[in-house]
């Protein structure tokens, strides 16, 4: 019983016209939902007047849950622990852990405790190198050598690096390497 559009009106792929008579029945739930940008942009129900919901893709982690996360990740790297064996000690999903890892979804205390048992590590590791809440700059501010290996060993790199390091029993070898790395790096700065 398919019938041809009226005048103005448009049908999607496989639809058929709506006969008059069924104008006032109730429609498919996708033909009743509001298009997502139409959502998106609507006002908070219990927010101030005027405020709008900021778009998912706008959003950032917070400094504090990535410096936590990327501590997790270290420190399970360290412990030559997978992704999944944590998520197991902890009866979490390994796409849960990821999420922890990358500060998509914060750590609550009660979690970090707990990930910090199955690390082997106490729950004050992960905030390690954190600047003071109070404001005050930690002793010796700026950027210090400690800070700048922190910063180097938080990346996935620096991880590989101080594991595979020192697994080169001989120290010529090593020495050499350091070498290497000296000349690379004032290669880069030189030029």
């Amino acid at each position: 019983m398919s019938r041809t559009p009226a005048k103005g009106q448009k049908l999607g792929p496989g639809r058929r016209a709506v006969d008059k008579r069924m104008r006032g029945a109730r429609r498919p739930a996708s033909d009743t939902q509001e298009p997502s940008a139409q959502r998106a942009a609507r006002p908070i129900a219990k927010a101030k007047p005027g405020a709008m919901i900021e778009p998912a893709a706008t959003h950032r982690p917070n400094a504090i849950d990535l410096h936590v996360g990327a501590r997790i990740r270290m420190r399970r790297k360290m412990q030559r622990m997978s992704q999944y064996a944590l998520a197991r000690d902890l009866d979490l999903t390994f796409q849960q852990v990821q999420k922890y890892e990358r500060a998509t979804n914060r750590v609550s205390a009660s979690k970090l405790y707990k990930i910090a048992a199955a690390l082997h590590a106490p729950v004050a590791y992960f905030f390690e190198g954190l600047a003071e809440p109070s404001g005050e700059a930690p002793i010796g501010a700026g950027v210090s050598p400690a800070q700048t290996a922190h910063s180097f060993l938080m990346t996935p790199e620096g991880v590989e690096l101080a594991q595979l390091f020192p697994r080169i029993q001989r120290g010529n070898l090593r020495r050499r390497l350091l070498d290497l790395v000296r000349a690379l790096a004032g290669s880069q700065t030189e030029g």
